[in-house]
């Protein structure tokens, strides 16, 4: 079991295909940054209790540029220990896609941002 404000989560396996079927050689298959929780720390960090915004079965989209990201084998399966700030934010399923990114759910003080395309700017026409 993770301690203080840690959780594990399994990471997504690697994708060696695209949605259409095609396979990916092996130089461009990236390894994922999500994964589902699988255990939450104690919540013990120094003399406060952290409350845990996250749940066991959660679909977690994190950044491996956190300071505390363990890469860990657990019967023979890739799992990350890493602290809940480092969640970028929940995704709705297991295996969640680019498509479902509008319902990711941000975790902590993060936003979620639509851009939206610049309109045409039409000349202002003169009385």
């Amino acid at each position: 079991m993770p301690k203080g404000e840690l959780i594990l989560a399994k990471v997504a396996e690697i994708e060696d295909k695209t949605t259409g079927g095609i396979l990916l050689p092996t130089s461009a298959q990236r390894r994922p940054t999500s994964g589902d929780v699988v255990a939450l720390g104690d919540g013990q960090v120094g003399t406060k209790k952290h409350e845990f915004t996250l749940k066991v079965g959660d679909t977690i989209i994190y950044s491996k540029f956190g300071l505390g990201a363990t890469d860990l084998h657990v019967q023979g399966e890739e799992h990350i220990l890493i602290r809940e700030d480092d969640v970028i934010g929940v995704m709705p399923r297991t295996n969640a896609v680019a498509d479902d990114i509008p319902e990711l759910r941000p975790v902590g003080d993060r936003v979620l941002v639509k851009i939206t395309e610049q309109g045409e700017v039409l000349p202002r026409r003169s009385q």
